[in-house]
């Protein structure tokens, strides 16, 4: 993506309000935050079930179809809409039963997982002198990146190892303190990342991202800080595991249980007609949104985009792969800008919360989190767009989602000032 040098300089107001820093009434607000349907007028697709967390911090199942209005679970605060792409859990039995292949240790009992459900699991390490671990079963490929990831709960033991896959090769060790909600890992390597998520009630989500060698997971039992995993076992020590998932990816989605075989969650997509309230010569577009990590190659999380579902008319905001929050404008397939929208370009730090906009027309200048960024020199309108894509961005065909919470989205029929800019940013 191309870059510009020139920043946004105060300007003289371009809408009719009154004082420069008052806004005119916004054309469209949709907020998702808290909500529990869309608009109306939003097309909204998922062709599977798809998880995730209420406003009690349960974990939930929304129907094939139905939009997600996730929740912190910890925080009990709402993040938006959660737009997700497609993804498969390739971990077979993802809650353990007692069939998993073990060694040195037991898995019984039961205690509520984080989806209200009477179905973890206690893994038990025996008396044996040993390793005391779990190996889910699963239909990884070798050379190829995994997203793995279990929610786990410290019982009598705390420390929690991932093993196997070629990680000891590399010098890698995945670990987590499950006490102090830690990540303990040992290691580092290219495309090698790890960290932990508390999903409240004491249970965290440990992760780690790698290109595998071999598709032996085990979840094993550390009985020291050290993370020594081999030793005499006390016969009725351990912790508890539920939902393993390994996902071909950089980084980690919404849970996808699975009951035996490979289970995948659909992508989303959700538009909505411009008619009635797009003005087709100025505008402002902005969107407040969160997201947890930089797109991957070849790809972009897509923020909010208006189009006629085509790339020759179009106006859209997205992180790119380096991490930066961009916008990019097209009117009759030549660019009028394609510039970040933060000052100076810097990339952002994650996990990401950001509000952003954009104008069109007369002027195109942006702004993000209150700071004016970078403007395009072009002076057209992007044509006659029919639609809004809402989380996705789609380019060449190819449909890219936020994989992130989409918190609101505003649009004036005018051009806003720039010290509007700033105050809708703020």
């Amino acid at each position: 993506m191309g870059v510009g040098n020139r920043f946004a300089r105060p300007q003289a107001g371009v809408n009719s309000a009154s004082s420069p820093n008052s806004q005119p009434a916004a054309a469209l607000d949709l907020s998702f935050v808290g909500a529990s349907a869309l608009d109306g007028r939003i097309t909204f697709t998922r062709a599977s079930t798809a998880t995730y967390f209420d406003k009690t911090g349960t974990m939930q199942t929304a129907a094939s179809g139905a939009p997600r209005f996730d929740y912190d679970p910890v925080a009990l605060l709402g993040r938006g809409l959660l737009m997700e792409e497609s993804r498969a859990n390739v971990c077979a039995q993802s809650v353990p039963p007692t069939s998993w292949g073990l060694t040195g240790a037991t898995l019984t009992s039961s205690l509520t997982a984080p989806d209200g459900t009477s179905n973890a699991r206690l893994l038990t390490e025996d008396t044996s002198t040993g390793n005391h671990q779990a190996s889910p079963p699963n239909a990884m490929v070798t050379s190829t990146q995994y997203a793995i990831s279990v929610f786990a709960k410290a019982g009598a033991r705390r420390y929690l190892v991932a093993t196997g896959l070629g990680l000891g090769g590399s010098g890698l060790t995945p670990a987590w303190d499950l006490i102090a909600g830690t990540d303990i890992t040992t290691g580092s390597a290219g495309g090698f990342t790890h960290g932990i998520i508390p999903v409240g009630n004491g249970w965290f989500r440990c992760w780690f991202v790698f290109t595998i060698t071999n598709a032996i997971l085990s979840w094993v039992i550390a009985n020291t800080a050290g993370l020594n995993i081999s030793y005499t076992g006390d016969g009725a020590s351990g912790l508890w595991l539920w939902g393993t998932q390994c996902e071909a990816g950089a980084f980690v989605t919404s849970y996808i249980s699975t009951g035996g075989s490979t289970v995948t969650r659909a992508a989303e997509v959700a538009t909505m007609p411009t008619s009635g309230w797009y003005n087709a010569s100025a505008g402002t577009l902005q969107a407040e949104w969160q997201v947890n990590q930089a797109s991957v190659t070849g790809t972009q999380e897509g923020i909010v985009r208006i189009d006629d579902t085509t790339d020759n008319n179009r106006v859209a905001m997205y992180v790119n792969v380096s991490g930066n929050i961009a916008g990019i404008g097209i009117s009759g397939g030549v660019s009028e800008f394609n510039n970040f929208l933060n000052t100076g370009g810097a990339a952002l730090t994650f996990p990401a919360y950001g509000k952003s906009v954009i104008t069109y027309g007369a002027t195109w200048h942006s702004a993000y989190n209150g700071g004016l960024g970078q403007v395009g020199g072009g002076a057209l309108a992007p044509g006659a767009p029919t639609r809004m894509l809402i989380g996705l961005d789609n380019v060449n065909g190819t449909a890219w989602q936020l994989d992130g919470w989409l918190r609101r989205i505003r649009y004036w029929n005018s051009i806003l000032t720039d010290a509007q800019l700033r105050q809708v940013t703020s």
